[in-house]
């Protein structure tokens, strides 16, 4: 009652012509509305996309940056720093161990031989690999490459490919020859350590940063210098591996070895 006294006292009265034409006009808009929805939505997909793209751009940047880096770098692994390494790359030949035989083969002294696998397709196969060999065999080489082409993928450098597109694995490239580099950390996990050893190779990188990667998407690690660490030490980092596989479900792991 109160409200209505006021409204009262300040002359407001109800007028149904006005009510009329103000409902007249929302209909108007309304059915304008829908009859160009098609240009209202091509004008508003239009008005968007710049900011779209920003967002893109926001995202991907710290990704696109630790690519390039991570690219840069591996080109210093290489015997000189070519300016397109996949054009000169010549992939070794890798022997793979065959299909564990039956007892039937066995009993008839049938074993097959060491079979030849294709370097392009090594990442299709087992989560773990070993590349070995002796030194200056190309197993560095080999690991440097295969990381090379996965970041390809995602910097725009494979013909056809958007350069907004995330790699399809996450690369981590691993130097066990720096783990008597890293502080002693009780405390830490083996993600972080492995963090740690990716940041030893690559220091501009952002620790939080490559946490949060490794935790939503799949990843390719590559550990360099196996027969660097003693003994104790492999034991070490193999029960890390391990435990990482874990947690890391989709990653792939290559370790070239001795």
């Amino acid at each position: 009652m109160l409200a209505v006294d006021l409204l009262q006292r300040g002359g407001w009265r109800f007028d149904l012509t006005s009510a009329l034409i103000g409902a007249a006009v929302a209909w108007l808009i309304a059915v304008l509305l829908y009859t160009r929805r098609k240009q209202i939505k091509h004008l508003k997909d239009k008005l968007w996309a710049p900011i779209q793209k920003w967002h893109r751009e926001m995202r991907s940047g710290q990704s696109q940056r630790y690519l390039k880096a991570l690219q840069e770098k591996l080109r210093g692994l290489l015997l000189f720093k070519p300016e397109e390494p996949p054009a000169i790359f010549q992939p070794p030949t890798l022997l793979g161990l065959p299909p564990i035989p039956s007892s039937k083969e066995i009993g008839q002294g049938k074993l097959a031989d060491l079979q030849e696998l294709p370097f392009s397709s090594l990442l299709k196969g087992h989560p773990y690999l070993l590349i070995t060999g002796p030194r200056a065999s190309g197993r560095t080489t080999a690991l440097a490459m295969l990381t090379w082409e996965n970041v390809a993928q995602a910097t725009g450098e494979d013909e056809g490919k958007d350069e907004d597109l995330p790699p399809e694995r996450l690369p981590l490239w691993i130097d066990l020859a720096r783990l008597k580099e890293l502080p002693p950390n009780t405390e830490s996990t083996p993600l972080e350590r492995l963090v740690e050893l990716a940041m030893h190779f690559l220091p501009g990188a952002s620790s939080k940063w490559l946490l949060k990667q490794l935790g939503k998407s799949p990843s390719l690690i590559l550990v360099d210098n196996w027969e660097e660490l003693t003994r104790d030490e492999q034991g070490i980092v193999a029960a890390w591996i391990v435990e990482l596989q874990a947690q890391l479900p989709e990653s792939r792991w290559v370790i070239a070895c001795g």
